[in-house]
């Protein structure tokens, strides 16, 4: 076995073995330049993926977020038309001009023990007429519900029958409150 020791002040430099270590290290590099570079345009292409995904997903949000403006906005005009309607409805029973409670009554203090209404149609103007369908238990009955209507305001009866043991019939009153008021103080 012998032993090689290059003791001289100048080597000699061997180029062979030089170039192939060189070469593997030049190799190397580039394969980790290589990969360096594949993994920075991956990741460039994933931000690039998420900043599109991002973009996407701001412009949804925007637009949901216009449709809500325009949701409130319609809501509260839908709430400031319904508040007109229920302010005028307010103003309306403060004046009384809709006095649909008042005529009820006159109706009901005119008709005798025994007649009843079966349905009524009242009119919004004052004067206007009401149209009611009574119901009595006998002729008198329904008789005596004529006389009493007749007394005080216009009547025009629409329609008769007896029906399931009761005499029906249909008319149409233009109530007079001047009359009935009289009526009313006379008692």
């Amino acid at each position: 076995m012998r032993i090689r020791y290059n003791i001289a002040d100048n080597r000699k430099v061997d180029y062979l073995k030089f170039s192939l270590t060189a070469l593997i290290i030049l190799m190397i590099s580039a394969l980790l330049i290589f990969v360096g570079v594949v993994n920075l345009s991956t990741t460039g292409m994933r931000f690039k993926n998420e900043k599109a995904l991002l973009r996407a997903s701001k412009a949804r949000s925007d637009q949901k977020e216009k449709q809500k403006k325009n949701y409130e906005n319609n809501i509260k005009q839908i709430k400031r038309q319904w508040n007109k309607r229920i302010k005028f409805a307010n103003t309306l029973i403060d004046r009384k001009l809709f006095p649909f409670l008042e005529r009820l009554d006159q109706l009901e203090e005119l008709l005798p023990g025994g007649a009843f209404i079966t349905k009524i149609n009242l009119g919004v103007e004052a004067g206007s007429t009401v149209k009611v369908n009574i119901a009595a238990v006998s002729a008198n009955k329904l008789t005596e519900a004529y006389k009493a209507f007749l007394d005080n305001d216009d009547i025009t009866i629409q329609k008769e029958e007896e029906k399931e043991g009761l005499h029906r019939a249909s008319l149409v009153i233009k109530l007079q409150k001047k009359k009935l008021k009289k009526k009313n103080e006379n008692k």
